[in-house]
């Protein structure tokens, strides 16, 4: 977030606490970035989701570990 309170990163972050529930979230308070700054720093942060890729195995071995909550509402698809 900004000093406005303006989520710099982590809109999914903050969707995804939402459709669970969740009454408060943890954040960082970028109070000291310029408006340049905000805008490099989501620009970087939207850039380095293209740049990864899953590791399927872990990604499988986590979702196991995941009972009680539809991990299909974030786009995983669960084979059973």
């Amino acid at each position: 977030m900004d000093k406005d309170n303006v989520i710099i990163v982590g809109h999914t972050r903050y969707k995804a606490a939402k459709k669970l529930g969740m009454d408060k979230v943890p954040v960082v308070v970028a109070s000291n970035l310029s408006d340049e700054q905000v805008r490099a720093y989501r620009l970087a942060d939207n850039k380095t989701g293209e740049l990864t890729d899953w590791d399927m195995s872990l990604l499988d071995d986590e979702l196991e570990d995941i009972a009680d909550i539809d991990m299909s509402d974030f786009g995983f698809d669960i084979l059973g």
